[in-house]
């Protein structure tokens, strides 16, 4: 596969995997809210609390339903025993199927920020677009091949575990042998069974899936266009989705409930993550040569650390802002809302100095004028509005609804942001 046909194609620092890329100027170790578990080859892993779902409905299912029917022989702690070894197994290679992208996109030359696991899986949180079709075909292609070699390793396993009870298994025989099988055979057969779905389901064609991510590489290469190859992908993806969710249907229609929502919310997730990561990367190419400077607002209002609160309410009323910079000597402070505004009673307004409400300087994201827009886009998905600084002063500021407007305007269909005062107040600065 020949790189050069499309690597101008591939902006840089646009998020390649499911999760975006956090900006160098405000790291952070995993998503928001979820829980470190420690780091494995330098690359840090962590669990979202959702996991904590899908690990009880596959204990439950394995301990509840399917143990006590292939082996009503065994007691309720061995086929307990077996349901949780076998879950967290099963999290075990959906954390290798992760680092094997990880390892593979970091071998490539892609900065790795780490790994997620949740209710849907794992995500490789890898910055930057893969810089060509090749890269992206080996990044996407590695991790239904480390599920297969987890598929093959679990099933020759509970073979040689199980070399005796399946010696002579045929057909007519088949449940009973397998019912035979010892506790650690049959762990292992259900993993490696469970890997094979595994790898079987993430080759489908379905964008952002490996098997999506695999095709967009294809199209790629053939047409030398990254934005046609994502969106013919993401249509697929799509597709793909909305008959997940005809199926689910269909398995709920005959009673299945269970099975059919679960059916249902895979399709709609696919459906979702393909539509967004099509819009992802149009809003990366939009703003690929845009800098923070053409699109921040200068001279922004400001207020003094030792103005009133009260002082602060005017101010921001007048210039329907709900975040005001600090600044004092031409150098930022800090910057305060009116979220934290509420928070005191308002017959200290008039006494209380801003200095004392803001959130410091130190602890705020920022930017450079110079910084690419697509780079600042990522810390505008935590914040509603960032200080663009030169040095430490204050040299105006990037808000959120303004790139938005600016993307309305150069992206077709994309919809413009809502009107100041018409979206719920955020907590965010």
């Amino acid at each position: 596969m020949d790189d050069s046909r499309a690597r101008a194609g591939a902006p840089e620092n646009q998020a390649w995997q499911r999760a975006g890329s956090p900006s160098p100027r405000r790291r952070r170790g995993a998503l928001e809210g979820s829980l470190p578990l420690g780091t494995w080859w330098g690359i840090p892993i962590s669990a979202a609390w959702s996991v904590l779902i899908i690990f009880g409905l596959v204990a439950g299912q394995l301990g509840m339903v399917a143990l006590p029917i292939w082996h009503p022989e065994w007691s309720a702690a061995t086929t307990w025993m077996v349901a949780l070894g076998a879950a967290v197994l099963f999290f075990v290679s959906i954390l290798l199927h992760e680092m094997s992208h990880s390892v593979v996109a970091r071998a490539r030359g892609m900065k790795v920020e780490g790994i997620t696991l949740f209710v849907f899986g794992g995500v490789s949180r890898i910055e930057g677009e893969a810089p060509s079709p090749k890269t992206e075909f080996l990044v996407a292609i590695v991790g239904p091949l480390m599920s297969l070699l987890i598929a093959v390793a679990g099933l020759v396993g509970a073979s040689l575990l199980g070399a005796n009870e399946l010696a002579n298994v045929s057909e007519e025989n088949l449940g009973e042998a397998l019912a035979s099988l010892s506790p650690g055979a049959t762990m292992l057969l259900w993993l490696g069974t469970m890997n094979l779905v595994l790898a079987m389901f993430n080759m489908v064609p379905g964008f952002p899936l490996d098997g999506g991510r695999v095709l967009r590489s294809l199209l790629w290469w053939m047409t030398g266009s990254l934005d046609k190859a994502t969106r013919w992908a993401s249509r697929v993806g799509q597709g793909v989705g909305f008959l997940l969710i005809a199926w689910g249907v269909g398995v709920l229609l005959q009673g299945a409930l269970l099975g059919g929502m679960w059916r249902i919310l895979i399709g709609w997730f696919l459906n979702n993550a393909a539509k967004a990561s099509y819009r992802q990367m149009r809003v990366s190419q939009a703003l690929h040569d845009v800098s923070v400077a053409r699109l921040m607002q200068r001279e922004p209002p400001t207020i003094a650390p030792d103005a009133t609160v009260g002082d602060l309410v005017q101010l921001a009323l007048r210039v329907e802002q709900r975040a005001i910079p600090v600044v004092e000597d031409h150098e930022l402070r800090g910057l305060i809302t009116l979220e934290q505004v509420q928070r005191l009673p308002e017959g200290q307004w008039d006494t209380t100095p801003v200095r004392q409400l803001m959130t410091p300087a130190a602890q705020l994201p920022n930017v450079p004028e110079e910084m690419p827009a697509q780079e600042a886009m990522q810390l505008l998905s935590e914040a509603e509005q960032l200080p663009v600084l030169k040095g430490h002063e204050l040299v105006g500021i990037l808000r959120r609804r303004d790139v938005l407007q600016w993307l309305s305007l150069h992206l077709p269909g994309m919809a413009p942001p809502p009107a100041p005062g018409t979206s719920p107040p955020s907590s965010r600065i």
